[in-house]
């Protein structure tokens, strides 16, 4: 029987990369789409997006390979749109 961690498997750059992959599909999916004008934009939608787009940034791993600089243009755009604290922007 051979015995071996499963760390051994994993390499720290690939979990980073998939933290961000992830992250890119969530908000591919919940944040609006700033090409077209939202079907509303009262303070409670607004709201709710930029909390989202502040856990996004937040989560995003420091390696420079975890995420495509794609969509970090994206989210720059949408917090924008949105109107973030620029401390979320930076």
């Amino acid at each position: 029987m051979v015995g071996c961690s499963t760390s051994e498997f994993y390499k720290p750059e690939l979990i980073l990369q998939l933290i961000g992959e992830a992250l890119h599909v969530y908000a591919c999916r919940w944040l609006p789409d700033t090409t077209r004008p939202p079907p509303q934009k009262d303070e409670q939608f607004v709201e709710k997006n930029r909390r989202t787009v502040d856990t996004i940034v937040g989560m995003i791993p420091g390696d420079n390979t975890a995420v495509c600089v794609g969509f970090l243009l994206r989210l720059l755009i949408v917090a924008n749109y949105l109107g973030v604290s620029p401390v979320t922007r930076t």
